[in-house]
């Protein structure tokens, strides 16, 4: 895994929120566990270079340019000949 983005903010249940979608029992007792706080990176899925990415769920993230630009940037690098010798040489 390589690093691309990282949260500022702590990765605790306080500042998390049940799934919206999820049934009200599960919402209940549901929990986040404490976690690192890497949000956006690269890696490789066989020989494909892949960028997964932990934010931007609503279309208020597709409003934001900072947003847009880090989509553009990982779908421009995952497509490129650089990214696929990365991917095939892991």
């Amino acid at each position: 895994v390589v690093p691309l983005l990282r949260g500022d903010y702590e990765f605790v249940m306080d500042n998390f929120t049940p799934p919206p979608m999820a049934p009200a029992e599960e919402q209940e007792s549901w929990s986040h566990p404490p976690g690192s706080n890497l949000v956006a990176w690269a890696n490789a899925c066989g020989n494909s270079p892949i960028v997964v990415s932990d934010v931007g769920d609503s279309p208020l993230a597709y409003d934001d340019e900072n947003f847009r630009r880090l989509m553009e940037n990982s779908l421009r690098w995952v497509a490129s000949a650089g990214a696929r010798e990365w991917a095939r040489t892991r």
